[in-house]
């Protein structure tokens, strides 16, 4: 999202144990609560060639850049010149904080046909020569698991995002800390993954890579894989994930090995829809190179049918019509306020106006209604966002609630936030609208730290009279936002696997789950522009993964159920454990194709995955095209080309779309023709042949059946042809009919014509022996340009309108040219 900092207002958030939300802050608030040597991080695009030249030579430092992205980091004290130096690059400080996505589960698949190499596969596969990325929340390196057989570590490098006052900070994202895995080696790293996140990251790390050696089980996917591990910092987290993806590629990239990301972190915040800078420019990292890919964890939004039996729906959308219609939102009980966030497309939506009231909660009588807001209320640069601030009063007049909206304008969407200051916690609020179009609005206390939308126990028609227009909530486009929601990123949901388990003391657990159905809390898609998501879906419950050895003491002594047999693994779920799952079966991918760009990768994963009668034969927006089969997509050969039938390269053969459809261009293909198309690829018979000659249609041999000018083209000279006349002109090939016969030719003798002055100015003089003659002159080019009739011995003739030049003077006798001269025009 483009944001114009000067505009911006303060609006109060809620972090809670679950989730983490933020909303749009004020230059103020933003600026002044850092001090003035720290560093602001975002992206811009557009023309980014402007920043090298900096003509105002305002200090920053391009860290990286793709295409028409590049990611930025500036002094903040400097932000706003670099706004007024760059007015015409969109810029991006990304917003919303992120948290790990967490419920109660382990990886588990059939990836042991693949470990040994059944055929028909050639060999085994264990992410060998394979760089597996983990970015989370730490990583416990000490763990058996991630070492070699000879106790060095498997893990090449760890960056810590949260360590302050570092000694070694990456560059050029130059904060946090690095360490290698030398300082490993040798002891000198001192990274610790923080306790309050449970050792989510270790787990991870564990489900797509762990080899299992600490207890000789709960192997990983790809246990021979090399490991880089970013311990994502949750402040500026947007900026944070992008940085440590170009840090991990730039480091496969040195190594000279493929490499798979896993993130099993998300924010819910967002347009849902992938079209934001930071995506983008994730997107041109995955595109950057073959042997790249990007795997996330769907989200853990859904809230359907879940074991305690509560639902709480978390978005909000519905087609607008002439009838306003509405829905509504309870106070957030932390901060006594309501607040959500609407996004929709420019190219969509239309008239669309929208008001704000309260209603009492117990009877539901109304107590107060804005006047209905559109557009144009927001006078101002949308493109920056315009801030508005408008009140609520009851009947009365007495004041109901203080609304602050903001409306921006960014990458052909409208993103609109309303945050409202209500009198009373305990009323509910009416968001009401009509227009054309469609909108979403994603709003949850649980998720977002938002506003809960009601959805049942509505009152009947008689107590309110247009419950018939209300609109409920529901749980689709539930995934989590950003590059989740990118095509190029494979994007995982969660089913369970396990019914029951043994745990540290051997005692036999019941999880309550049917093995194979989609776990309750796995977000559904699809991304707000509808396109499917999730991608595949893979178990994320109940199997046991690579444990952090300090949150596993904690464990034993408070929650013993969580341990596995040995003390060495945990469990932990959702798709968090579901995405590392299938990052590792990547990883084995691209050990057997290491040159595999993106899309072939994520073609073999979906066209290999498992239907069953949970998913259903058809791709659809809970389990995505169905569920992970590690060795069946080892199996898949990829024959790559367009695999669109009504395209001009249409290959029958081909199983992966590489992007290279044509469409059918037609015209002539035949290079030699005159109108040869470059561009045609289907041939329309409209070929014409190559004729050479002149084209010139005032030439003397111009030829009209010539579409190509040789060079031959020569001027009309008219005058006398005839070989056997007094005044044949060998230079003439026009005839003027200005022949004249040898018999007459004595007559020249009996007649003296003169012409004075020669050359002339706008007068000539012409004297003659005769009388009753015409003359006829002549353009050097033999156009006839005047003709007269002389009547007298001397007559003066008017030259105006002949331009200066040479001409030729013919004297006529009875129809016979017997004399010409030649005249000069001043």
């Amino acid at each position: 999202m483009k944001i114009k900092l000067l505009y911006l207002i303060s609006l109060t958030f809620l972090i809670n144990s679950y989730t983490f939300a933020q909303f749009k802050i004020s230059e103020n608030n933003f600026l002044n609560e850092k001090k003035d040597t720290e560093f602001i991080h975002f992206f811009v695009k557009g023309d980014i060639a402007v920043l090298d030249r900096n003509e105002k030579n305002i200090p920053f430092q391009i860290k990286y850049k793709n295409n028409d992205i590049a990611a930025i980091k500036v002094a903040k004290n400097n932000l706003l010149d670099f706004y007024n130096a760059f007015p015409n690059l969109s810029k991006e400080i990304p917003v919303g904080k992120g948290t790990i996505l967490m419920d109660t589960a382990l990886i588990h698949n059939n990836v042991i046909p693949a470990h040994n190499g059944q055929a028909p596969l050639t060999q085994a596969y264990t992410g060998k020569d394979v760089v597996v990325g983990v970015i989370d929340a730490g990583i416990y390196f000490q763990h058996q698991d991630f070492k070699n057989p000879d106790g060095s570590t498997r893990i090449k490098f760890i960056w810590d995002q949260n360590v302050q006052n570092s000694i070694n900070k990456p560059q050029p994202y130059d904060y946090g800390q690095e360490w290698s895995y030398v300082d490993i080696n040798n002891g000198t790293c001192n990274h610790v993954e923080p306790a309050n996140q449970y050792g989510h990251g270790t787990t991870v790390a564990g489900a797509a890579c762990g080899n299992g050696t600490a207890t000789g089980t709960h192997k990983g996917v790809a246990p021979e894989s090399d490991i880089i591990a970013v311990a994502i910092s949750y402040d500026n987290f947007l900026n944070n994930v992008v940085d440590a993806i170009d840090y991990i590629f730039k480091k496969a990239d040195a190594m000279g090995k493929p490499c798979v990301i896993n993130t099993s972190i998300g924010s819910y915040w967002g347009s849902h829809d992938g079209f934001d800078i930071p995506t983008q420019m994730i997107d041109a990292l995955i595109e950057e190179k073959a042997g790249r890919a990007v795997v996330a964890a769907a989200g853990n939004g859904n809230n359907i049918n879940n074991q305690s039996g509560s639902y709480i729906p978390t978005h909000l959308s519905y087609p607008l019509s002439i009838d306003t219609n509405f829905t509504w939102f309870k106070t957030i009980s932390s901060s006594g306020k309501v607040y959500f966030s609407l996004w929709t497309d420019t190219n969509t939506i239309s008239n669309f106006h929208f008001a704000l009231g309260n209603d009492d909660a117990t009877d539901y009588h109304t107590i107060s209604r804005t006047n209905f807001f559109s557009k144009a209320d927001f006078v101002g640069d949308l493109n920056n966002g315009v801030y508005i601030q408008k009140f609520a009063y009851d009947t009365s007049l007495n004041l109901q609630g203080t609304i602050e909206m903001f409306l921006i304008k960014d990458n052909n969407r409208y993103n609109l936030e309303v945050q409202i200051t209500p009198l009373s916690t305990s009323d509910l609020w009416r968001f009401m609208c009509y227009g054309q179009g469609s909108f979403d609005i994603w709003s949850s206390q649980a998720f977002q730290g938002t506003s809960n939308m009601i959805f049942n126990n509505l009152p009947p028609n008689f107590v309110v009279t247009d419950i018939d227009n209300y609109k409920t909530p529901d749980n689709e486009k539930c995934i989590v936002s950003s590059w989740q929601c990118s095509d190029k990123v494979i994007t995982v949901g969660n089913f369970a696997n396990r019914a029951h388990y043994y745990d540290v003391d051997t005692t036999f657990r019941l999880t309550g789950l049917t093995a194979g159905e989609i776990y309750y809390q796995s977000s559904e898609g699809p991304t707000r522009d509808l396109r499917l998501k999730p991608d595949i879906s893979s178990t994320g419950n109940i199997v046991f993964a690579t444990g952090n050895a300090n949150f596993i003491s904690t464990a034993l002594a408070v929650n013993r159920p969580k341990v596995a047999i040995g003390a060495k693994h945990n469990y932990n779920g959702g798709t968090s454990m579901a995405s590392p799952l299938v990052a590792g079966a990547v990883a084995l991918y691209l050990e057997k194709n290491p040159d595999a760009w993106w899309y072939e990768t994520k073609t073999a994963l979906i066209e290999s995955a498992r239907k069953d009668t949970f998913t259903g034969p058809n791709a659809n927006t809970v389990y995505g095209n169905g569920k992970l089969d590690a060795f069946e997509m080892l199996k898949f050969e990829a024959i790559t080309g367009c695999t669109s039938p009504g395209m001009f390269n249409y290959n029958p053969n081909a199983n992966v779309d590489d992007g290279s459809c044509m469409p059918f261009v037609y015209g002539c293909t035949d290079s030699t023709a005159f109108n040869y198309n470059p561009n045609a690829n289907t041939d329309d018979g409209t070929c014409v042949a190559k004729v050479y000659g002149c084209t010139d249609s005032t030439a003397f041999n111009y030829n009209s059946l010539a579409n190509i000018n040789d060079g031959s083209c020569v001027p009309v000279v008219y005058g006398c042809t005839d070989s056997t006349a007094y005044n044949y002109n060998p230079q003439a090939n026009t005839d003027n009919g200005s022949c004249i016969a040898t018999a007459v030719s004595n007559i020249k003798d009996k007649l003296l014509f003169t012409l004075q002055p020669n050359p002339a100015n706008d007068f000539v003089n012409i004297s003659s022996s005769i009388v009753n003659f015409e003359i006829e002159i002549y353009s050097i080019l033999g156009k006839k340009v005047m003709q007269k009739t002389v009547n007298n011995h001397d007559e003066s003739i008017s030259l105006k309108g002949l331009s200066s030049g040479m001409y030729l003077l013919n004297f006529v006798h009875e129809g016979k040219t017997v004399e010409s001269k030649k005249l000069i025009k001043k």
